[in-house]
């Protein structure tokens, strides 16, 4: 929506080129450094042994008093950590290399809170990194996400153990003072408001462990209440008759095939959402007053949470929104996609130029009918036929674009339904502390009981 001008344009080759000179300076200064100190008579190099502010020693303090001690150390070491490495070296049993439908537990503080960094030694920006987890699960293998879930329970109050950049499973991450996780407060919301049916759409070969780590808990206290739990499966190769997967795709096909995958628990209208953000209570029950007016002779009936844009910025950066452009009757005409949105003393801006912080913007919560599976069916075949040849390994068939495509047809209405409530996710690493915090306040307020599901017992 927003170009730059070409004055940013400008200045950003003007300080592009000023690094590179800066980067080459550095590299032949370091490059030469001796022979620049005889030739100057200065010293580049300082070695400090004091104890700074922090308490912390610049220098390290070899525990051995000579050569040949410090020999024999290093000898024991290489052979302690040989032994412990010469198993995989080894590969007994063809262990090596893993079967694609291996499982997969991964153990230590940094499995769960990976810290990247390049072999200079420098601290590499996880969120530019692909993630440990994504690496493994997109090639097939079946992490244990009870682990991950214990870990981030249990290290949820220790600062020491939380990622400098990246990591973690944002799904998995405790938020609550429990350690409860954002999905909770999304269930004990639909629940309030009056939904009776929760379904998960999860890969298949994960579901053992994902009950072992969420599902069962959630399926115990629905049960108590009445609830009815389903799952549905999100595979890659679930695609149209007559097409194939494409060579190296690794990956399923986005949120419309992800709601797609429904089609055989679904019988009734229905809301979608995102599993790790926070959506308030007031959404749940604008979008279950809208589901309940549906007759089956309005099946392209549908609405959409819109919430109040200066709701959902970050404190920690730029985000991107789905502006909503609306008719006088509140329903949607188009979703403008809006990037580089800041949070400003005044509202919110876009390089500098102000955006109406009243603005509704869409967060993915939609509320939609029995029929539109059928409609989002024949979409898929439309996407495989025009999409996924351009972009075989990357495409994906993204709900709120398609349902964008349906309104410029007009083949769907999408009633807006304004809310006021603050929207939490992490979209920053710095978020996550910001989200605890929020919902700490929220349970001292009394909006949520510290027993979360204590307050909907019968």
């Amino acid at each position: 929506m927003f170009k730059r001008s070409s004055l940013w344009r400008g200045l950003t080759l003007v300080f592009s080129l000023l690094l590179a000179i800066s980067l080459m300076a550095g590299s032949i200064l370091e490059t030469y450094r001796t022979s620049v100190d005889a030739f100057f008579n200065t010293r580049s190099q300082l070695t400090v042994t004091e104890v700074d502010e922090t308490g912390e020693a610049w220098s390290y303090v070899s525990k051995f008093k000579t050569a040949k001690e410090a020999f024999e150390g290093l000898k024991e070491f290489a052979i302690r950590e040989s032994q412990e490495t010469v198993a995989l070296l080894k590969n007994d049993g063809n262990a090596l290399p893993l079967s694609k439908d291996a499982k997969i537990t991964m153990l230590g503080v940094r499995s769960y809170a990976p810290v990247y960094g390049s072999s200079g030694g420098s601290i590499t920006d996880g969120n530019a990194t692909v993630q440990i987890f994504d690496c493994f699960t997109e090639r097939g293998f079946q992490l244990n996400p009870s682990v991950q879930a214990a870990y981030a329970k249990y290290f949820a109050d220790k600062t020491w153990t939380k990622p400098r950049f990246g990591g973690g499973i944002k799904q998995l991450a405790a938020v609550g003072p429990n350690g409860e996780i954002i999905m909770d407060y999304s269930i004990h919301d639909a629940i309030e408001a009056g939904f009776d049916k929760i379904v998960f759409i999860i890969r298949h070969d994960i579901e053992e462990a994902f009950k072992e780590a969420i599902g069962n808990r959630i399926e115990k206290t629905c049960a108590d209440l009445g609830i009815e739990i389903a799952y549905a499966f999100q595979e890659k190769d679930a695609i149209p008759a007559g097409y194939e997967v494409p060579a190296e795709r690794s990956k399923p096909w986005g949120t419309g095939q992800a709601v797609l995958a429904c089609k055989n628990v679904i019988k009734e209208p229905f809301a979608v959402i995102n599993a790790d953000d926070y959506y308030g209570k007031e959404a749940f029950v604008q979008i279950h007053n809208f589901l309940q007016g549906y007759t089956p002779d309005k099946p392209n009936a549908l609405s959409m949470a819109g919430f109040v844009l200066k709701n959902t910025l970050s404190d920690n950066g730029a985000v991107t929104r789905g502006v909503c452009q609306m008719n006088a009757e509140g329903y949607l005409t188009d979703v403008v996609e809006t990037s580089g949105i800041e949070k400003t003393a005044d509202g919110a801006a876009v390089e500098g130029k102000a955006i109406d912080p009243e603005s509704l913007v869409s967060m993915n919560f939609w509320g939609l009918t029995p029929e539109f599976v059928k409609v989002l069916e024949d979409g898929f075949v439309e996407f495989f036929e025009k999409s996924v040849p351009a972009n075989p390994l990357k495409a994906e068939y993204l709900l709120p674009i398609y349902i964008g495509e349906l309104l410029e047809k007009n083949a769907v209405t999408v009633q807006v339904l304004p809310t006021h409530d603050k929207w939490f996710g992490v979209t920053y690493k710095e978020d996550k502390q910001t989200v605890i915090d929020s919902f700490a306040k929220l349970v001292a307020d009394g909006v949520y009981q510290k027993n979360l599901f204590s307050d909907l017992k019968h």
